[in-house]
């Protein structure tokens, strides 16, 4: 927790992602059982998926600069968060990355609506220093991030990658509209 206000967290969906979807809905309750002001940005979708629109999706409806003591992202809300971190639009405390993307995927669609999130070399170092807890979590055979992908943003990050096992792309087409082996790394509330 940053100061003597009640702590704050953002959960970023990915591609074609929104509020009510996969696990996010079961994440918001957790977190607000826990103390949580909880921020969860409805973004915009194909055909105006781009950074720049997610920007200014975002500041109409975070108020930025943020300071968040938590951040939960699914899939290319990974990459945004890193670049809402690089910009200085938001500042986060720790950020758990579920299933992330930083990379093309190899499918045209999805490589093409996330061109712009990827074009720029992520500042590897600058992102490590800013975001002093990290955790990257990923599955065993997600048909859209690889193995290879998970661990390279692991050790981008400067940390291990954990396994979920086999359970496809960790959203509600896998079975997922709560996600209970996220629960031990998500930090107490110090209210």
């Amino acid at each position: 927790m940053v100061d003597n206000r009640a702590p704050v967290a953002l959960i970023i969906p990915g591609t074609d992602g929104h509020p009510g979807e996969n696990w996010f809905p079961w994440l918001v309750q957790v977190l607000e059982g826990k103390g949580y002001e909880v921020h969860l940005p409805a973004l915009p979708t194909d055909p105006h998926h781009s950074l720049g629109n997610w920007f200014a999706a975002f500041d109409l409806q975070c108020e930025p600069p943020t300071a968040y003591d938590l951040c939960v992202t699914h899939s290319l809300g990974t990459s945004f968060a890193l670049r809402l971190v690089e910009s200085r639009r938001a500042s986060l405390h720790a950020l758990i990355s579920v299933a992330g993307c930083i990379d093309r995927v190899g499918i045209e669609r999805y490589d093409a609506l996330n061109a712009s999130f990827l074009v720029a070399p992520f500042q590897w170092e600058l992102l490590r220093s800013r975001i002093p807890q990290r955790v990257v979590l990923f599955s065993e055979d997600d048909p859209f991030i690889s193995i290879p992908h998970s661990k390279l943003l692991a050790q981008s990050l400067g940390v291990p990658a954990v396994s979920l096992g086999s359970v496809g792309h960790v959203n509600a087409a896998a079975g997922f509209r709560s996600l209970a082996a996220l629960l031990p790394f998500l930090p107490d509330s110090q209210e």
